[in-house]
């Protein structure tokens, strides 16, 4: 179920926002109530019996605020708060893996002219989102089976901390007769912001411990158009 509103707000301005329900009757589940992930969302176990009868339910809003490339520069901002969940057999509802509840977007670029043939162009780009779903460490089961186990009671309830990463670009174009020059700096995740992908068991300090993503990722490339 959607209900939308959309309304440009000038010639080069454009709003539009959107509320969303969507409910999931039938949903493959393992048929036992010690079973919770739904291989939907999860891995299947091949000794798991699968029948239709659990649920799911996502609902959120979306609002949207548009910029078109007029003037020499454009952006972009959106917004999406949701909820997304599932229930198995036990008729207990869970949090899909996919549960971060918020997503913000910011993009924008400028071209600026730079002699007669020549221009520099602008770029970034701003992603903040809720942590990612985690099953929670066992730690006890962990120290004594000296390897990372998970509380498989409650799936999907820890969030790890939230996800943000900025990156940031520069292009220098140079215009000859038949050809373009271009001369690219893009610097992804600029902040060099450690994100974490995951938790585990450190036999090493006996504590949990982050998995973290790539931090500051700097590219410079140089391309010939004809």
């Amino acid at each position: 179920y959607v209900v939308s509103y959309e309304k440009l707000l000038s010639e080069d301005w454009r709003l539009k926002g959107e509320l969303y329900y969507q409910d999931i009757s039938k949903l493959p589940v393992p048929n036992n109530p010690d079973k919770l992930f739904p291989p939907s969302i999860s891995y299947i176990d091949e000794n798991d019996t699968l029948i239709n009868a659990g649920k799911g339910r996502n609902y959120g809003i979306e609002i949207t605020v548009q910029k078109f490339f007029t003037k020499q520069y454009y952006m972009m901002f959106s917004a999406s708060l949701f909820d997304s969940k599932y229930k198995p057999i036990n008729g207990k509802w869970y949090n899909t893996r996919f549960n971060s509840n918020y997503i913000f977007n910011l993009a924008g670029g400028k071209e600026i002219k730079w002699g007669e043939n020549k221009m520099i162009s602008l770029n970034g780009k701003m992603l903040w989102s809720g942590g990612q779903r985690t099953l929670p460490v066992d730690i006890a089961a962990s120290i004594e089976s000296v390897v990372t186990e998970y509380d498989l009671t409650d799936p999907f309830h820890n969030r790890l901390d939230d996800y943000f990463r900025l990156d940031l670009g520069i292009k220098l174009h140079f215009y000859k007769k038949k050809t373009e020059h271009i001369i690219m700096l893009d610097i992804q995740n600029v902040t060099n912001r450690m994100n974490s992908w995951y938790q585990y068991y450190s036999t090493e300090t006996e504590k949990v411990e982050d998995y973290y993503m790539a931090g500051i990722i700097p590219i410079l490339s140089y391309r010939i158009e004809f």
